[in-house]
């Protein structure tokens, strides 16, 4: 009779593992119940802070740190004086590890038969219930038990996965490198709660820290000028929050002299500073990409020509990636000058179209017969990023192009950012 109902529970097992049904039976605990996932959203003030500036993935320490105490929902309930001195930062690398990729039973078998409790503590991280594939139990059942799992139950395999990396990965705004087209490099300090409190401005010779951050987006310092305190207002303009960048951002920030009571501008002292920049440690060198890309997004340009000046926007800038050339090429039309093309140094004009300021912004560089006006010497800066780099498919780019005619010419500075299309994105996984 108990080979019959081993054998039962057996097939039992093996049809809901076949047919991914997530309530198939769990090992109980000696309360009857089993452990559950935790419900609902996990808050995170510092990233919700953030968010009102830039789209950036920003999570220090004690972030990753809170996410991971979520996860592991009524740990200690069901594993009673197991794992305190785990660092929950190890937990976080290994459960990362545990959904990169379609991991053999081997190779998980091998990479924790020496540290089991980080192993069920990751994957308790994955998903609580399967806790059941623990207990007085060896490396290689575990790693099976996980394994079928996962396969069996893809959705929210990848679903996890998702959370894991929008939630778990060390990677601090700080940490990002950020610089405008006069090569001003931009930087944020971060609190201990992951709230981005401060942007330094850094040209090489002095830097100028702001703080004391208003409306999500503003950063302030005080200045004696002649006994009088002097407001300096730093407005951060993130473009690629628009988009949804992740892992880089651009835009423009303006900076102004403020009446420290009323909060009016008394002068502006720089306008419309282009910007663009993200982290290394998600960057992708072209010569890597792994296929042709196409990419969607927007271009900001400053243009100016004697004493006039343009500040520019494409709202369907395109930039496309061939591999075979290993080229990228970018592409914005501006509803009030030319249609840009750019090919690493090489620039193409067409279809210049007048401003409502009647101002004269044509090129000087004579056009073909085409009426193109063709370039070769511009200055082109394009970065791609991924969330696992290791894929070697960039999900978003952001780049900066610079041109200048010289005396009696146009000077343009072009920034832009860019997302995949949907066919483009990379897996969460590499494969």
């Amino acid at each position: 009779m108990k080979a019959f109902c081993y054998l039962s529970l057996i097939a039992i097992l093996s049809a809901c593992a076949q047919t991914g049904d997530l309530n198939f039976p769990y090992r109980d605990s000696s309360s009857g119940q089993n452990p559950t996932n935790p419900m609902g959203n996990f808050n995170n003030d510092a990233v919700n802070n953030n968010k009102k500036l830039t789209s950036m993935y920003s999570r220090n320490k004690v972030q990753v740190e809170k996410y991971i105490n979520y996860r592991l929902n009524q740990w200690s309930n069901y594993n009673p004086g197991v794992g305190n001195n785990i660092d929950r930062l190890d937990i976080a690398n290994a459960a990362l590890w545990l959904t990169s990729g379609n991991k053999t039973t081997t190779e998980i078998e091998n990479q924790f038969k020496d540290n089991m409790t980080l192993f069920h503590m990751a994957v308790y991280v994955i998903d609580n219930r399967l806790n059941r594939c623990f207990g007085n139990t060896s490396a290689a059942y575990s790693a099976d038990c996980f394994v079928k799992w996962r396969d069996g139950n893809e959705n929210s395999f990848n679903s996890i996965a998702n959370n894991l990396l929008n939630n778990a990965v060390l990677l601090s705004a700080d940490q990002a490198v950020i610089k405008t087209v006069d090569d001003v490099q931009i930087s944020f300090t971060v609190e201990s709660d992951g709230t981005i409190a401060k942007v330094t401005l850094d040209d090489g010779l002095s830097t100028k820290t702001f703080k004391d951050i208003e409306n999500g987006n503003q950063f302030s310092n005080i200045e004696v000028d002649n006994e009088d305190f002097v407001k300096n207002t730093l407005t951060y303009n993130s473009v690629g929050k628009e988009l949804g960048l992740s892992y880089s951002d651009f835009g423009f920030y303006n900076i102004t002299n403020n009446n420290q009571i009323t909060n009016e501008v008394l002068s502006t002292i720089e306008s419309n500073v282009l910007f663009m920049g993200g982290y290394p440690e998600k960057e992708i060198a072209a010569e890597n990409i792994a296929q042709d890309l196409e990419f969607n997004g927007q271009a900001l340009a400053n243009v100016t020509k004697g004493e006039n000046t343009l500040n520019l926007a494409d709202d369907s800038a395109t930039l496309n990636f061939n591999k075979e050339s290993g080229t990228s090429t970018l592409t914005a039309s501006f509803d009030n000058w030319y249609d840009v093309e750019v090919n690493g140094s090489n620039v193409s004009f067409s279809n210049y179209k007048p401003n409502t300021n009647k101002y004269d912004m044509q090129l000087t560089t004579a056009a073909n017969e085409d009426g193109i006006v063709n370039v070769s010497d511009a200055e082109t800066d394009i970065n791609y990023y991924a969330s696992v780099p290791e894929n070697n498919v960039p999900t978003e780019a952001v780049g900066m192009v610079k041109f200048d005619e010289g005396a009696d010419g146009v000077n343009m500075d072009m920034v832009f950012g860019v997302k995949g299309e949907s066919s483009n994105l990379s897996p969460n996984r590499p494969k």
